[in-house]
C-alpha cells in the first residue's frame, strides 16, 4: 500500500483495505497493532468515500451526473446533516463530562470528517469462516465518533468489554423500517479523555442466522458510516481535565494527521507492532 497523506476520496476497490492488520487491540494504551500473519487476511468489501463538500484541498471525486442524477446533491446534504448531528453529540458529551462545551468542539473545527457507502458483496459461509476473509475484522475507528446506518442483513458486532473480546450482535434495521443510527466512540475521544471513554471495538461478521451454518450464501450487505474526525492539526493528547496524579497522561501530544498517517499509511507494512507503538508515543 502506498503511503499517502491524502484522505480517501472516491471509489476503493474490493480487498484494498485490510483491517486485520489493526486487529490486536491493547486495552491499556488503546493502540491497534497488526501481526505479520494478518497481512494476508482480507476484507470482503468495497466502498465509495466522500469528505467535506467545502474541502478544496482534497476535493471529492464524483461519478458523472448523467449516470447517477441527484447522487452528489443528496450525498452532500446528508453529509452536512450527519456532521451537524455528530457535533451536537460532541457538545453533549463535553457537558456530560463536566468540561467546557468548547473543550472538545474546538479540536474538531474545521473537521476532517468523511463518509463511506460500503458494499459487502454476496459471499459464502465457507469464505467468511475460513479465517482468511471477513467482512471487517475487529478494529476501532480513528476519529471522534462514528454514526452508522445499516440495512436489514446484520453482521455488525460490538465488543462486550466487561467479558473481554466477546462480541455481541447489533440488531439490524428491520426490512422497510427507517434506519436507526448506531453511535460508536473512536480513538481520538479515548485519547482526549485519557481513557475515561474507550473507543468501541467492532467487526462485521456472519449474520446471526448463519453463525452455526457449515455452508450457504451470505447476502450482500450495505451500510453508510459517517466518521467525525478532528481537525488534522489538532492535538489528540489528553485534555488536562482528565490528567491527575492518580491518573497520569496515557498519551503524549500528537497531531491527528500524524496519527492517521501512522495507522493507515505505509508504516504498517514496514514496522513491527512494538515499533508502531513507539512511534505513537503511547
Amino acid at each position: 500500500m502506498k503511503h499517502d497523506d491524502s484522505p480517501q476520496r472516491g471509489y476503493q476497490s474490493f480487498g484494498l483495505e485490510k483491517t486485520a492488520w489493526l486487529r490486536d487491540f491493547h486495552q491499556d494504551v488503546g493502540f491497534l497493532a497488526g501481526r505479520e500473519e494478518d497481512v494476508e487476511k482480507n476484507d470482503e468489501k468495497e466502498f465509495f468515500s466522500i469528505g467535506p463538500p467545502e474541502d478544496v484541498e482534497y476535493p471529492n471525486v464524483w461519478p458523472n451526473e448523467s449516470l447517477l442524477p441527484g447522487f452528489r446533491e443528496f450525498m452532500e446534504d446528508h453529509f452536512q446533516r450527519c456532521r451537524a448531528f455528530a457535533l451536537h453529540i460532541v457538545e453533549a458529551t463535553a457537558m456530560g463530562l463536566d468540561v467546557p462545551a468548547t473543550a472538545l468542539l474546538n479540536r474538531c473545527l474545521p473537521d476532517s470528517s468523511y463518509a463511506r457507502c460500503i458494499v459487502y458483496p454476496q459471499s459464502s459461509v465457507q469464505s467468511l469462516s475460513s479465517g482468511k476473509s471477513q467482512r471487517i475484522w475487529p478494529h476501532t475507528d480513528e476519529g471522534v465518533l462514528t454514526l452508522l446506518f445499516q440495512d436489514s442483513v446484520g453482521g455488525l458486532e460490538l465488543e462486550d468489554r466487561p467479558n473481554g473480546r466477546i462480541f455481541v450482535p447489533v440488531a439490524p434495521t428491520p426490512e422497510g423500517a427507517p434506519s436507526e443510527i448506531v453511535v460508536n466512540t473512536s480513538d481520538a475521544l479515548q485519547r482526549w479523555t485519557n481513557n475515561s471513554i474507550r473507543a468501541g471495538l467492532h467487526q462485521v461478521n456472519l449474520p446471526g442466522g448463519l453463525k452455526d451454518a457449515d455452508s450457504g450464501v451470505v447476502p450482500a450487505r450495505y451500510s453508510y458510516p459517517f466518521f467525525l474526525g478532528p481537525n488534522f492539526d489538532a492535538s489528540i493528547g489528553p485534555l488536562l481535565h482528565f490528567v491527575s496524579d492518580d491518573n497520569p497522561a496515557n498519551y503524549e501530544e500528537m497531531k491527528y494527521l500524524e496519527y492517521c498517517n501512522m495507522l493507515i499509511g505505509g508504516n504498517y507494512q514496514n514496522s513491527s507492532p512494538a515499533q508502531m507503538a513507539k512511534e505513537a508515543k503511547l
